[in-house]
């Protein structure tokens, strides 16, 4: 099987520029209200809990859930994944 485009990049991505990939890195630069699994959630609301990394894209592994607290009670959260508020009021 030939490499893909996402094969290339991740044998080749410089290690000091391979926050890039990383969902959780990106979103808290851009200062969206995110934060990893354990953490208590600043607000109650909705949230986007996704893995940090996915090279397959197309949205895998990610769900919305309803928080009270900690990103932790999302019913299929596991390690590696960060959570990323959503304003359904938009």
């Amino acid at each position: 099987m030939e490499d893909s485009a996402e094969d290339f990049v991740w044998q080749t991505i410089d290690p000091d520029l391979i926050w890039v990939m990383d969902k959780l890195i990106v979103s808290r630069k851009m200062r969206y209200n995110c934060g990893p699994v354990g953490l208590d959630v600043p607000h109650p609301g909705f949230y986007i809990v996704r893995p940090c990394v996915n090279m397959l894209g197309l949205g895998l592994g990610a769900e919305k859930c309803g928080l009270r607290k900690t990103l932790a009670i999302c019913p299929t959260v596991t390690s590696g994944v960060s959570g990323l508020k959503v304003d359904i009021s938009a």
